[in-house]
């Protein structure tokens, strides 16, 4: 098959999924060993067993393919192994944010897809005494509301690493400076940005706009420094929305920088104790 492919198409790489790799599958035997890469399935913590088993099946993939790439072509927590659906999505937060820390320590890991992207219609791993309905497995749901792991994929899949600081000249803040810089080369995902843009915008309290502006970035392998000012305002509060889009127009980054006033004022002891809440002793 791997032959025919390629003479088909020489220039497609050729692979296949297999959920023994690192288990059962005899590495000798495997199509793996002819793959051009090894893509390897696993639900460690759900249908594959205990989470604990997953670091030392990747430790025998590694030594039984010591010369290959890997994908891990799908990895998640379906929601039947969790009493309700709620608790089904902690659990999935808990895969993702653990197991792509795992999946970094291992340099011949070049990425992880995530099954899956939305839950689905099927008679399978449903729940006991259920013949039809969703599969509780995706970070979105039927209507592709989002639920809480979906934030958490966003957050750990974000290839940009940013450093964000108000700039004050003695008064409200009047500026910002940002340094943009990919992630590490020892982690996941990691890659160089390419086509990246920087946009921002600062409101004040009454959502008046303060500042605003975009920034296209040059390629970021080194870190790349973005700052802005604008004039003295007299508002008691701003908000900076920070954001790196995609060449393809996809936000990849976002971050918040809230700013307050001091205020003075307060309530005092007798106060305090004349509302009844206990004062400690001074």
């Amino acid at each position: 098959m791997y032959r025919l492919v390629k003479g088909l198409d020489p220039d497609r790489y050729v692979s296949y999924a297999d959920d023994r790799i690192g288990g059962g599958a005899d590495a000798k035997i495997n199509a793996a060993s002819v793959a051009d890469f090894v893509m390897m399935n696993e639900y460690f913590g759900s249908f594959s067993g205990a989470e604990e088993g997953l670091t030392p099946a990747l430790e025998r993939a590694g030594r039984d393919y010591p010369d290959k790439m890997f994908l891990i072509s799908e990895f998640g927590a379906p929601g039947i192994f969790a009493p309700d659906k709620a608790a089904g999505d902690v659990l999935r937060r808990h895969v993702i944010a653990t197991q792509l820390e795992i999946f970094r320590r291992f340099d011949f890991i070049a990425g992880a897809i995530l099954w899956c992207y939305q839950d689905y219609k099927s008679h399978l791993n449903l729940r006991p005494g259920e013949t039809g309905g969703e599969v509780e497995i995706g970070i979105v749901d039927e209507n592709r509301q989002r639920h809480p792991s979906f934030y958490v994929w966003k957050e750990e899949n974000s290839p940009a690493v940013v450093d964000l600081h108000w700039q004050f000249a003695g008064g409200p803040p009047s500026g910002f400076t940002a340094v943009v810089a990919r992630r590490g080369e020892d982690t996941l995902p990691s890659y160089t940005l390419r086509g990246y843009r920087a946009e921002w915008e600062v409101r004040g309290t009454d959502g008046e706009a303060i500042s605003g502006g975009a920034s296209e970035l040059p390629d970021i392998g080194t870190p790349h420094t973005v700052t802005a000012t604008w004039p003295a305002t007299k508002q008691r509060g701003a908000k900076l929305v920070f954001r790196l889009r995609r060449p393809t127009g996809f936000v990849a980054f976002e971050k918040t920088l809230d700013w307050w006033e001091g205020r003075s004022g307060g309530t005092s002891v007798d106060d305090m104790e004349r509302q009844g809440y206990k004062v400690p002793a001074q």
